[in-house]
Formats: structure tokens, C-alpha cells, sequence
């Protein structure tokens, strides 16, 4: 019987964990995680016990500064000085071109040099990354465990190393490159793979905008002119031309944004009998002329060959970690010492401030045409919005329209409108493009502008209250949002918040007139937001206070229940991730309040959490979407799906869905007059391919399970939906 009894305080008791131990890519296991638990990095042990042979010191000895320096006049800073009147814009785009060359028949990646020789090209893509704005101070890494802070350069953020007499020339240089060295990079992490960071679906949600894949969103807070890639992880074996395809990827994304990318061979060939990664490394850095380190080269010279005896095979030991991080650091010298970036930056500074785009603040609104929509329905019908990412942050693809009896969709509007909310009554519905707010009449189809300066960059902005004959909106002027109230017919509006340090990013649709419930925080972009409180606003006081201990709070239509969830709940152990949810009535507060717990799916590193929650439309019952998340793929496994009935206080089990789902926004919409639930969700399989699937169920039915209701549509890239709505004619 799949009942779950519930009493006031407690519902659903934990089920044991069934843990499973694997190898992965992870500097949190074995003897790495003791080493972890002591503060700050520990220095390893120093070059000159590293065990390397006179072959190595004999290289070591050759780098001395003015050789270095000597071979540094294909291109100087020289060159920028005498060209001062070239075109900034037509020179970076002329020298980001992609040169390639052909792989000869005799091409042997393991007689590669263990330093490379940066050539020309190579110093063009610098030189145009620093023209065009690219930070010289600036390093980024894109990689998997072998590439973390930890083991990969961070000891020389933090000051706990010793260089060998002949390295004391690198000195200046990594004093240059310290905050870079220490930093937890968007593009790096342990478990990752080369088709990791080209998935939105992997990307760290608190630094990145939804849409980014961690290489866009590592571009965009870190602005590098360098990149070290070390990608050594490929789970598939036989499929060697993907890994190459996606490190390519990789070397072209970096190339064509200024960046120069370095690449580093590992030491190990964990991946299969052959080596297989270390050639197409070296392949695809011969091919676009870029810097290659061939570690794997350098640690043929160490005891073990650099690999750790005592793990899984391709965990490098102490001193094969100690050589990869002395290689880079001379490998970075060599750019490092040629740029004179003082002459550079200079450059690059002039050339932005002539390019500054100055904004017309004082420039009058224009008229708009008034799009048309079409909100029309026989039966019951689900409209949503879709955004999608192409590289430029969310951005709306319109409003589709899903009818139920039929089971067909349709787009209704052009691409850039978005569903802000529908009345009590289903008479009106509020739309947006961009800053425009719309109010569109259900009966007679007609459209009216109501505002120009709504805030864009939240998503629940903007909701009818209990009676649909007034709305509350956030509204935005030179940056400072403020929380109004508007009569629909007049469009006259009273300013209910306006504080000067405490801007209004959020609205929770509690309907009834005498409170507006919102969360405030800054917006960088659509959908990215940083919450930083949680607010109550008493119309009839005008007093405003902070709430304290909730997050994630949603009412009931009517006001008389809400959700929530407390953060203490979150904590290290559930690696934050918040499983249980509480609900309480208004009137009565803590006295009502109901503890929910749900089960555990078991399995290695996974930590469920409450995704979302829907009260139905009386009110007495919510629906909850459980993700039963993996912290070592870093995504959702599948959405398993519980109703709370709040009268009879009972939770009932309708089942789990497998998939991505819980990672991409899922939507779950309840029939305005009955217990039928849509859910719309997007899937992807392959972190790279997205589908939208929906689902339905009748859940008067307490046995029932989630049927799809017609088949996937296929999206061109990431997407999520932001708002649903289900209205019923």
C-alpha cells in the first residue's frame, strides 16, 4: 500500500542509504580527503626531491631568463607601438582568425618537446585577447580533479611552496598571477569531463545565469587571457573521436574569445590499454598551433611514473603533482615575460575608452504596436513561456499554447513575450516584452500597455490581487526597483516600497489585499538573482519587516495555508540540500505548523531536496516535486512526486519520473476546478540534446502515476519554462 501516514509534526520517516562506492575523478576520496580535512593547502614536496633524472634538470637548467626572452622576437609590444593607427576592432578580428594546420603521416605525440616553444600564432591570440579587453592577470583552468586548486597551482596562491635556486626567476611572476591561482573556477571540478563544460545542465547555479555552460560562465566572471585545459577524464571507452570533438570545442571557444589555451598532457592512460587521450591532446595543439605540455613525457622520469601506487591508477603521486605544477608555471613565464604588460595594458585602456557607448538617458519612450495574442479556448488549456540560451543569456522564445482535449501545442505570440500572471477569475492576463507590461482582456481579446518601466530582470514580478481589479508590480528606475500598486482600469499606481539600499527582486503571489509578501536582492541578468531577505509589507500600517527562518514561501490561492522551508535544514552533511518542507496555517503561525520528510533514494553522494511545491486551487492540498539529486553527476536523477492532503493529513506517493528533469525548472500545473496535474519538463539525456516532455494525471486518484500526454518535442538548445497557467473555458 503506497499511503504515507503523516501526524502534525513528522510524515515520512528516512529510509536507510544504500551506499555505493565507486572510483571517480574526485579529490574527496581515500587518502586525498584526510589530506583535505588539515586548513589551507599543504605544501608537497619540494622539485629537487621529486626523483627526476638529469634529462629533466638538463631542460630546467636550458629555460634561463634571457634565453627565454630571446625567443620572444617573432612578436613584440613593439609591434602595437608602430601600428598605433590600425583599427583595434579590424586587427583583433583579423588575428582571431583560426589558422589550422595539417597533422603529418609522422606526427609522434610522445617525441613532442616536455616545454613548448610558443609560436607566433600563439602570441597573436594573446595579444589580441589583451587588445580587445581580456584581463592579462587573468588565468582560467578548465579540467576535472587533476585540476583543481588543490593540487593544481593554488599552494602558490597561497604562499606554501619553495622554489628550487634555478625557479627563483618565476618569482615576480607568480606574485602577477596570485588571485588566479587560489580561485574556484566555473570550468573546473572534480567528475568533470570535456563535454561537462559544454552543458548548461553542469554549470554551478549561484555564479552562472541559467543557460550558461560552465566554459561561458568561467569567461564571463573571469575574463581570462590564458587557459590551462586538462580534461584527462573520458568515461567511454572506444569513443575517443567525442572526447576529441569536445576538446576541440574547447581549444576554438578559447581561441575565438582572446584567449590563449594551453594544453597539458596527462601521465597516466587510465582510459583504455592505448593511450588515447594524450594523442588527440597533442593532435588538436598541433592543429591550432597553441602551446602543449607533455607531462606525460616529463613523468616517464618518476618513480611510478608520477601515478600514486597506492590508489586508482590515475591520481598522480606528490612529486608528479609538484612537476605538472613547475612545468605550467614555466610554460606561463614564457608569455609572461615577453608581454612587457605594462605597454599592453596601457593599450588596451586607450583603445576602451575611446570605444565607451554612451547612453542618452533623457531619450523620450517610443509608441509600441500592440501585439496580439490569442487566449482563446475551448476547453482547458496550459499556456507557458519558453526561453532558451544561444550565448546571450535567457531569452523568450513566447507563449505556446497546450490544449488539452486535442493534446496539440501552438505558438501565440512572437518570440520575446513571457506569462507574468492570470486573474482569480481567469478575465485577465498580464504579459510582458522586455520592460512593456501588458494587460490582455480574455473576452474580447483586446491589449493594453499599462506600463513601460517594468522590471525585467526577476520572474515573478508582477501578480493580480484577490479581487483582479488592481495588480502589484515591481517597477524599476536608475537601477532602484520599488513595489507598486496599480488600478487596472485607471492605471494609477501608489508606491508601496521604495528603500534606497533594498531593492524588490522578488514577489510571492499572496492574493488577498492587506499584505504584499516579497524578497529582495540584486539581478545581474534575467533570472540571476542573489536573494539576500525576505519581507512582509502591511498595507494598512505601511510598516515593512524582515522574516526571519523561511525560504521558498508560497501560499495557498486564498491565503489560509503556506509552505515553506527552513534553511537550518540545509547543512554540510546534505551537501545543502534542502529535504524537508514545513506548512502552517496564517492565522494560527507555529501552533499549525506540519514537519514533512520524505524518503531517501539511497545511492552514493545522492542528497534529495524539494525541488517545488503547488497548492491546488481550493487549497487543501499541495503538490510536491521531490529531486532526488546527485551531487556527483551534479544533476537530478529523477522527480519523484507526492500530494500532502492537508484535510485528511495524509501524503500519497504517485511515483518518480527518471531523468534530468529536476535540474531544468520543471512546471507543475493544477486544473483550476479539478485534481488534474500537467507537468511540463525538460529533459536531457545527453547533456547536450533537450526535450520537452509533458505529463498528466488525475490524482483524485491516490494510486495514480503520471502518463505522457504527447510526445517529446525537441528543442534546439538549453531551455526551461519560467511561468505556467491552466485555464479552463
Amino acid at each position: 500500500m503506497r499511503i504515507l501516514f503523516n501526524l502534525r509534526t513528522t510524515v515520512i520517516i528516512f529510509l536507510s542509504f544504500l551506499v555505493v562506492i565507486i572510483v571517480s575523478c574526485s579529490p574527496a576520496d581515500s587518502k586525498q580527503n584526510q589530506t583535505q580535512q588539515v586548513q589551507g593547502v599543504q605544501q608537497l614536496n619540494s622539485w629537487e626531491n621529486s626523483g627526476v633524472k638529469s634529462q629533466i634538470k638538463e631542460t630546467q637548467d636550458e629555460l634561463t631568463e634571457n634565453e627565454i626572452q630571446n625567443n620572444f622576437e617573432l612578436i613584440s609590444p613593439e609591434i602595437i607601438e608602430d601600428n598605433a593607427d590600425v583599427n583595434i576592432e579590424e586587427s583583433y578580428s583579423a588575428l582571431l582568425e583560426i589558422n589550422k594546420r595539417e597533422i603529418p603521416d609522422s606526427f609522434n605525440w610522445k617525441g613532442l618537446p616536455i616545454l613548448p616553444e610558443i609560436s607566433e600564432n600563439a602570441f597573436s591570440i594573446y595579444q589580441s585577447g589583451i587588445l580587445s579587453g581580456r584581463n592579462p592577470q587573468n588565468i582560467s583552468v578548465v579540467g576535472d580533479c587533476q585540476a583543481i586548486p588543490f593540487v593544481f597551482l593554488g599552494k602558490f596562491g597561497i604562499h606554501q611552496y619553495s622554489l628550487s635556486p634555478s625557479d627563483q626567476y618565476l618569482e615576480d611572476m607568480i606574485e602577477y598571477y596570485r588571485p588566479s591561482f587560489t580561485r574556484e573556477g566555473n570550468a573546473v571540478r572534480g567528475g568533470f569531463t570535456a563535454a561537462s563544460v559544454l552543458t548548461s545542465i553542469r554549470s554551478d547555479p549561484d555564479h552562472c545565469i541559467r543557460g550558461e555552460t560552465p566554459l561561458e560562465c568561467e569567461w564571463r566572471e573571469q575574463n581570462p587571457s590564458i587557459a590551462f585545459i586538462n580534461m584527462e577524464t573520458w568515461r567511454e571507452n572506444g569513443t575517443v573521436d567525442r572526447y576529441e570533438s569536445y576538446l576541440r570545442t574547447i581549444v576554438e571557444f578559447s581561441i575565438n574569445q582572446g584567449t590563449l589555451p594551453i594544453i597539458i598532457t596527462k601521465a597516466d592512460k587510465a582510459e583504455a590499454e592505448t593511450h588515447v587521450i594524450n594523442p588527440a591532446m597533442a593532435r588538436i595543439a598541433f592543429e591550432y598551433d597553441v602551446p602543449l605540455i607533455n607531462f606525460y613525457q616529463a613523468a616517464q622520469y618518476l618513480e611510478n611514473y608520477g601515478i600514486d601506487p597506492n590508489r586508482e591508477g590515475f591520481h598522480l603521486s606528490d612529486a608528479g603533482y609538484d612537476l605538472k605544477q613547475i612545468l605550467a608555471l614555466r610554460t606561463l613565464y614564457k608569455i609572461w615575460s615577453w608581454t612587457n604588460q605594462s605597454k599592453l595594458e596601457k593599450k588596451a585602456e586607450e583603445d576602451i575608452s575611446e570605444h565607451e557607448l554612451i547612453v542618452n538617458e533623457n531619450e523620450d519612450l517610443v509608441d509600441v504596436n500592440l501585439p496580439t495574442f490569442e487566449f482563446e479556448c475551448e476547453g482547458d488549456c496550459i499556456y507557458y513561456d519558453l526561453f532558451s540560451n544561444n550565448g546571450d543569456g535567457l531569452t523568450s522564445q513566447g507563449i505556446y499554447k497546450l490544449e488539452y482535449l486535442t493534446k496539440t501545442v501552438k505558438l501565440i505570440s512572437e518570440p520575446g513575450y513571457s506569462i507574468q500572471d492570470v486573474s482569480v477569475d481567469q478575465k485577465f492576463v498580464l504579459v510582458n516584452k522586455g520592460s512593456n507590461l501588458y494587460l490582455i482582456n480574455r473576452k474580447d481579446q483586446s491589449v493594453r500597455l499599462i506600463l513601460h518601466d517594468f522590471f525585467v530582470n526577476g520572474v515573478d514580478t508582477a501578480f493580480f490581487d484577490l479581487y483582479g481589479n488592481s495588480i502589484i508590480v515591481i517597477t524599476e528606475e536608475d537601477i532602484q526597483t520599488r513595489i507598486n500598486r496599480m488600478d487596472i482600469d485607471s492605471n494609477d499606481r501608489e508606491v508601496i516600497f521604495e528603500q534606497e539600499e533594498i531593492n524588490p527582486i522578488r514577489l510571492i503571489k499572496y492574493r488577498p489585499p492587506e499584505k504584499i509578501y516579497w524578497e529582495s536582492g540584486a539581478c545581474s541578468a534575467f533570472d540571476f538573482c542573489q536573494q539576500d531577505g525576505l519581507w512582509v509589507t502591511n498595507l494598512e500600517t505601511s510598516s515593512t519587516q524582515e522574516i526571519m527562518e523561511k525560504e521558498n514561501l508560497v501560499f495557498s490561492g486564498s491565503g489560509e495555508f503556506y509552505a515553506f522551508q527552513d534553511p537550518k535544514h540545509a547543512n554540510k552533511y546534505n551537501y545543502f540540500q534542502n529535504p524537508v518542507l514545513l506548512v502552517e496555517e496564517r492565522e494560527l503561525g507555529l501552533l499549525s505548523r506540519r514537519v514533512f520528510y520524505f524518503p531517501h533514494p539511497g545511492g552514493f553522494r545522492v542528497n534529495p531536496k524539494v525541488a517545488d511545491y503547488v497548492f491546488s486551487a481550493d487549497g487543501h492540498k499541495l503538490f510536491v516535486l521531490y529531486d532526488e539529486y546527485s551531487n556527483y553527476f551534479e544533476k537530478s536523477l529523477a522527480l519523484h512526486f507526492f500530494i500532502e492532503d492537508l484535510e485528511m493529513r495524509m501524503a500519497f506517493d504517485h511515483g518518480k519520473i527518471k531523468g534530468s528533469y529536476g535540474s531544468l525548472n520543471p512546471q507543475a500545473v493544477w486544473s483550476p476546478d479539478s485534481d488534474q496535474i500537467i507537468l511540463l519538463m525538460i529533459n536531457s539525456e545527453n547533456e547536450t540534446e533537450f526535450d520537452l516532455e509533458i505529463f498528466g494525471a488525475d490524482l483524485e486518484n491516490h494510486y495514480a502515476e503520471f502518463d505522457i500526454l504527447i510526445e517529446s518535442i525537441s528543442l534546439k538548445q538549453y531551455s526551461i519554462i519560467e511561468h505556467a497557467v491552466w485555464l479552463s473555458d
